[in-house]
């Protein structure tokens, strides 16, 4: 299972080329033996070997934007349990805005007539516990699974900040459905990185804001000194920008969102930008990002929902 990794030594293969035999080392189609033959090349010493065994291409399932909310169906995470139990990773991702928390919205003031049918933060806390609940007890906890989180969650500790008597309640309740359905979190603006990729719900730029514009992936793909996967924009993006000197890139990938097919906020009705609904899984080889597969919501459902 963990062969595959030995074919990363040699740069003579492509990205594809390597997946290729990493799922044929997995599956236990090709030895070392038939791979040193077929490609010309003499494993000298066992060190050769050794060196790198132990090592293995790393599988992901990863998902962002879910904007859960009361109102919107679970069914989708059942789904999502569906296809990560068929994929068999070792991690699930999820890239952040998993919950909306639209009873903190600034952008709807309490006072106005839309701000008074905002649910009740109690109601949002309930609604992102039973998601993630659903998530914990239908894979399996050999799958490690990352949260990062978003602007939306970001709500919590912005309205803690400005109501300081409420502060350490609401977030600690929160981090709790994180943690107590094993969850490790990355806070918003921050980094997490997986054998040699960062994962982030969305880079900052030197303002501190969201990188943003029509194509944010060739701006962080730019900007960044390692591959990059990211959400926020709902928006799907792949963008490898090469560097001085062989053989040296950077690839960025935008993830869409995982939120039902079709749906938009109300806060991004009318908008120019065109929303991409679903998951992906992905593979980290040599310390560089791969997008093995991209599943839209509509074949997730299909697929999955049985």
């Amino acid at each position: 299972m963990m062969w595959g990794y030995w074919v990363t030594k040699y740069k003579k293969f492509t990205a594809a080329d390597r997946i290729n035999y990493v799922n044929q080392f997995k599956s236990g189609g090709l030895t070392r033996g038939d791979f040193c033959k077929q490609n010309g090349i003499a494993l000298s010493s066992l060190s050769d070997w050794i060196g790198v065994y132990g090592q293995r291409d790393i599988k992901i399932v990863y998902f962002t934007d879910a904007h859960n909310q009361p109102g919107l169906s679970f069914d989708r995470f059942f789904w999502l349990c569906n296809f990560v139990k068929d994929v068999s990773p070792d991690y699930l991702v999820d890239g952040g805005d998993f919950d909306d928390f639209n009873s903190l919205c600034r952008h709807e003031r309490n006072e106005t007539y839309q701000g008074k049918f905002k649910p009740a933060f109690q109601k949002d806390l309930e609604h992102s516990a039973q998601a993630r609940k659903i998530i914990s007890d239908n894979i399996s906890p050999k799958i490690i699974k990352h949260a990062l989180l978003g602007n939306h969650e970001q709500r919590i500790w912005d309205f803690e900040n400005i109501n300081p008597e409420m502060y350490g309640t609401m977030t600690s309740a929160y981090m709790d459905t994180l943690l107590g359905n094993d969850w490790a979190v990355t806070h918003y603006k921050a980094y997490l990185t997986l054998h040699g990729v960062d994962f982030t719900h969305v880079p900052m730029n030197g303002m501190n804001k969201p990188v943003g514009g029509k194509n944010p992936c060739n701006l962080i793909s730019r900007d960044s000194i390692r591959d990059v996967c990211f959400g926020h924009t709902h928006s799907i993006g792949l963008q490898e920008n090469h560097k001085l000197g062989p053989s040296r890139s950077v690839v960025a990938f935008n993830g869409g969102c995982f939120m039902p097919d079709g749906y938009v906020p109300s806060y991004a009705q009318n908008s120019q930008k065109r929303f991409w609904y679903g998951a992906h899984v992905l593979r980290i080889i040599d310390e560089r990002l791969h997008v093995e597969q991209s599943l839209t919501m509509r074949e997730i459902e299909k697929k999955y929902s049985n």
